[in-house]
């Protein structure tokens, strides 16, 4: 009894160290397969079901200024876009702009676009691709194989995005409408003539001060504890954010 218990014992052993290898097995494939999957998503930043695909290439030849503020978080994306209708909730096509050099043209290019694609889009876009700021929209209605839209330069510290990746995504709860916490505006329509070269608490330092950001109260209260509390615990408010604000503050608070 004892040796037919050891045997029995021993089977058992068996089987399990069997089932553990072809688990592990099973786990490591399934992990290259996702790899892959992801490494080929991530790499044409296109993803679209396969029965929604087409003949059509959209390419743009596009020169970028002030690179440093191309975003590098999920929550915020530089991408270029087709969407079958204007207005669509998705685009049908994506690639996302991680980097590129400063004025110099850069080639974008959506492939296997639907026949049916009616509008192109060059965005910043948050995590659901829903769209924050557009830098250009163009309807097509080429029926050819290829749209070239030629070429574009975007800028890409316009105040209008200021007004909507910062302001409206971060401060209009506490400064818009008619809750204006300190007498602050920074609604849209009025934020620019209610920060730039003006006067603030704080003795010599403007809220904006352009071409000074180390003299603009805002950076401070944004970006330093001591000084802005709270503001600098803004969930909503990422790192690009100070980075654009900081851009556009250094290079003359443009309005445009």
């Amino acid at each position: 009894m004892k040796h037919d218990s050891e045997i029995s014992s021993r089977n058992i052993i068996r089987r399990f160290w069997k089932t553990t290898v072809a688990v592990s097995r099973i786990r490591k494939t399934s992990a290259a397969v996702l790899s892959v999957l992801c490494f080929t998503a991530c790499d044409s930043g296109d993803i679209i079901p396969k029965e929604d695909t087409g003949n059509k290439e959209i390419v743009a030849t596009v020169s970028f200024t002030h690179v440093e503020t191309i975003p590098a978080v999920r929550e915020r994306k530089l991408a270029f876009m087709s969407y079958t209708n204007p207005g669509d909730e998705q685009p049908n096509r994506m690639h996302v702009i991680t980097t590129a050099q400063e004025g110099a043209p850069t080639k974008l290019s959506l492939t296997q676009v639907p026949d049916d694609t009616r509008q192109v889009v060059l965005a910043l876009v948050d995590q659901d691709n829903q769209i924050i700021y557009p830098f250009f929209e163009k309807e097509i209605s080429s029926s050819s194989d290829r749209v070239d839209l030629g070429a574009v330069t975007v800028n890409l510290i316009a105040y209008d995005r200021v007004q909507k990746q910062l302001f409206n995504q971060s401060c209009l709860d506490c400064h818009s409408g008619g809750n204006l916490s300190r007498g602050l505006n920074l609604g849209e329509g009025q934020s620019y003539r209610a920060i730039v070269n003006v006067e603030s608490k704080v003795p010599g330092m403007p809220i904006v001060k352009p071409g000074d950001v180390e003299s603009s109260l805002i950076v401070k209260q944004l970006t330093d504890y001591n000084t802005g509390s709270f503001h600098t615990t803004l969930t909503t408010m990422k790192d690009n954010d100070i980075t654009l604000l900081k851009e556009w503050i250094r290079n003359g608070a443009p309005v445009n």
